[in-house]
């Protein structure tokens, strides 16, 4: 099987702990990240490439590598959810990332994008659009259903049946 290559946008330490997560329970190899040209400040973060995004697809062909964009909720996700589209205009598969940790009650329906760590519950018949981040120890019950770009935060509970929009925040341990 051959290895996937993987080009993260964004250059915080939670594009760097995406990476490791990445290339530690997956086969993913990390080539590059990637910001956009007046972001760039270095050519070198996390000891790979940094490429200007405009210049993306020159160095990293979408026919050759997918990208995993490791933003968080600034701007009320609006910032994540307009990169999401910038690279889907560019022809490129945006990556998720669940952590191999996460229960699963049943099948999920899940969109693309989507960043969910160790410790998550997803109850029975979730369903869930692009680009959310769920962190350690959310619990999503039984037929919920969640929109886009969201955050949500450790401890989060949602009971069952609950619809969730878009681009809404969660603070900690919110119930």
């Amino acid at each position: 099987m051959k290895k996937t290559k993987c080009v993260i946008f964004g250059l915080t330490s939670f594009a760097q702990m995406l990476r490791h997560l990445e290339e530690k329970f997956y086969d993913v190899e990390v080539v590059a990240y990637t910001v956009d040209g007046k972001y760039k400040q270095e050519d070198v973060f996390d000891g790979l490439p940094v490429v200007a995004f405009e210049d993306l697809e020159k160095n990293y062909p979408n026919n050759e590598y997918s990208v995993l964009i490791g933003l968080g909720y600034n701007h009320m996700n609006n910032i994540r959810k307009q990169k999401f589209e910038e690279v889907k205009n560019k022809g490129y598969e945006i990556e998720s990332f669940v952590h191999p940790q996460v229960i699963r009650n049943s099948t999920i329906e899940m969109g693309e994008g989507n960043i969910i760590f160790e410790g998550a519950i997803l109850g029975y018949e979730v369903k869930m659009g692009n680009g959310n981040i769920i962190w350690n120890g959310v619990n999503i019950s039984h037929e919920s259903i969640i929109g886009d770009f969201n955050h949500f935060s450790a401890g989060t509970t949602l009971g069952g049946k609950t619809t969730v929009k878009n681009n809404c925040f969660f603070g900690m341990s919110t119930i």
